[in-house]
């Protein structure tokens, strides 16, 4: 596993230049990979992420220069260091009037140039830590100033002592079943039959309901013939994934029997249980079955540690979620300044304690983090917190159910191809059919009854109508296939968007500036909102109001329902309206 150190991608189509190029970064610290030309390296670049990027001018295919402009298109984009022979002073000054770091023309002392990478990789490490610093202290006042009594008196920061003084006794005391934790023990052991393992699942009465839930769905009884035997049902669900649904089954049940006035357990689980069932699908479509170990349990596991968070710290929770809902910002920015390590993190540390094998709960450690970072990872590990992270939005998707602080984050197209998958309509289509019939069973929590009147997010609300245009070049349609699921109908535009008049949402991501202002003909449309990712969200602000995906599902729906009601005729002035959304650029 390649986590550690800094990453580099040497680029040159003279294999002896890029070998000592390797070589003196080697000596450096860095991590190493080549490429042998322009669109080879733009490939790697945008499925791995690298802490620098060194590249020759004079290549095939694709020049040094294009790659250069191309790079500095990514966020976050790597230091960009040109190595070329062709000493042309003008060629130099457009680079870096550009953004290029760096022009060194050959030849090079290898080991002075390393050196020198090193430097700027430093600087800009620092610069971005220096920033990543600086953002937690805009955190809301209510959570700094808190009054004496809340958040138990402090206001600062809680440390991962503290956690693990709270955890460990935690653990102990944990209404897991006994039950729950034999299924998954057995299921691990190679002697294990489907008779033993039905026989300690008849043990615990919601266990047994859920697998027999489970093995009626779609996905594992195609036939639709019903299955009332739990050795049958065990045989057809998989000895491994009964281990792992038995234990997730336990842990939610333990783990949600304090209230959460901020959390809706129904949600929870219903999104849960989707994230399962689509992760089963993504291994199927992508022919991934060898990956499968833990999976199935990390999927329906991944919000279980914000639970256990917030019923340890629940007034931290209570200010951080108001504090979401006031500034339409994720609740993941929060917990990051607050909490050590993240929720997943935290899920993982409790499995640990519960003496779960790490290979069964490691992708609970990355699903948080973000696609490009996961470049870092080697496989098979990477390849699975890429498919749980996929299943977990595919899942939302499917439950149709979200809460203001989730974060909005979409697979990019490398992450998809690398995965197999070339059907995710299909895989969000066929998980809610198979939702449908798991999820009028769920494990029982004591605080249901209490929670039966809380609301249930969009899912009875009549859906606002919002005219909606893609210029999207990805091969799926994530927006389009998200913004339903918050309560959004969407009536696609195709033509050219120069309707001014006309409030609409136009998905920009992936796509560059001028192709919006091709599709507006020199008209300035004044109500649109415009998704686009960081790259060229400053650019695309001129045309509209933009968001930025990853982004919170507040700023998401909430600048998708302001502009559905002034489609709906609404009365609001633009300046009213301007007004309204402008805070949404907080996080787009």
């Amino acid at each position: 596993m390649r986590d550690e150190g800094c990453r580099a991608l040497v680029v040159d189509d003279e294999e002896s230049v890029r070998r000592l190029t390797m070589r003196a970064l080697t000596k450096e610290g860095f991590d190493c990979d080549a490429a042998a030309d322009g669109i080879e390296a733009m490939r790697s670049a945008e499925e791995a992420c690298y802490d620098v990027v060194v590249t020759d001018m004079r290549m095939p295919h694709k020049h040094g220069h294009a790659l250069a402009v191309g790079l500095l298109r990514l966020d976050p984009r790597p230091v960009i260091i040109i190595l070329t022979a062709v000493a042309e002073p003008r060629l130099a000054k457009d680079l870096l009037e550009r953004g290029v770091d760096d022009v060194v023309f050959k030849p090079v002392d290898y080991e002075v140039f390393a050196s020198k990478v090193k430097a700027l990789v430093d600087r800009q490490l620092h610069q971005n830590g220096k920033n990543h610093d600086q953002l937690p202290r805009s955190l809301p006042t209510q959570l700094e100033r808190a009054e004496d009594g809340v958040i138990d008196g402090r206001s600062t920061p809680i440390s991962l002592s503290e956690i693990e003084d709270k955890l460990t006794p935690v653990s102990r005391v944990l209404p897991v079943s006994r039950a729950g934790l034999d299924v998954f023990q057995l299921a691990c052991s190679d002697s294990c039959s489907a008779q033993q393992l039905a026989a300690a699942i008849q043990r615990d009465a919601s266990l047994a309901a859920e697998v027999l839930r489970l093995a009626n769905s779609s996905f594992y009884n195609p036939s639709s013939q019903a299955i009332k035997e739990l050795d049958y049902a065990v045989a057809r669900i998989g000895v491994r994934r009964i281990g792992e649904l038995a234990l997730a089954s336990d842990a939610f049940s333990a783990l949600t029997t304090t209230r959460l006035p901020w959390l809706n357990v129904e949600t929870i689980w219903r999104r849960s249980i989707a994230a399962g069932v689509a992760v089963e699908l993504l291994l199927e479509q992508g022919k991934q079955e060898q990956q499968d170990e833990g999976l199935l349990l990390c999927a329906i596991m991944h919000a279980l540690g914000r639970v256990l968070l917030g019923t340890l710290y629940p007034q931290h929770y209570e200010c951080m979620v108001k504090a979401c809902r006031d500034r339409n910002e994720p609740l993941l920015e929060q917990e990051k300044w607050m909490f050590p390590e993240n929720h997943a993190k935290t899920m993982a540390r409790l499995l640990a304690i519960w003496n779960i094998p790490a290979e069964v709960y490691g992708p609970l450690n990355h699903i948080l983090e973000p696609y490009c970072s996961l470049a870092r990872l080697s496989d098979p590990l990477r390849k699975q917190v890429e498919l749980v992270k996929l299943a977990i939005l595919l899942g939302q998707i499917a439950a149709e159910r979200w809460e203001d602080w989730d974060l909005v984050e979409f697979a990019p197209a490398s992450v998809l191809r690398r995965l197999r998958i070339h059907d995710v309509a299909g895989i969000v289509e066929q998980t809610k059919s198979d939702l449908a019939q798991i999820i009028s069973f769920r494990p029982q929590s004591q605080t249901e009854s209490k929670q039966s009147g809380q609301r249930r997010d969009n899912s009875d609300s009549q859906p606002l109508q919002l005219a909606y245009s893609n210029l999207s070049a990805e091969p799926f349609d994530f927006l389009a296939a998200t913004l339903p699921s918050m309560g959004v109908a969407l009536t696609q535009r195709t033509g050219d968007l120069d309707d001014s008049d006309r409030p609409m949402l136009v998905n920009c991501l992936g796509a560059r500036p001028p192709q919006l202002a091709s599709q507006l003909n020199g008209h300035r449309a004044r109500k649109l909102v415009i998704v686009s990712d960081g790259k060229s969200i400053e650019e695309f602000r001129e045309h509209g109001t933009t968001v930025a995906i990853p982004c919170s599902c507040g700023a998401l729906r909430n600048t998708s329902h302001t502009l559905g009601q002034l489609s709906q005729g609404v009365r609001a002035s633009y300046a009213r309206w301007g007004e309204d959304l402008a805070t949404l650029d907080v996080w787009g």
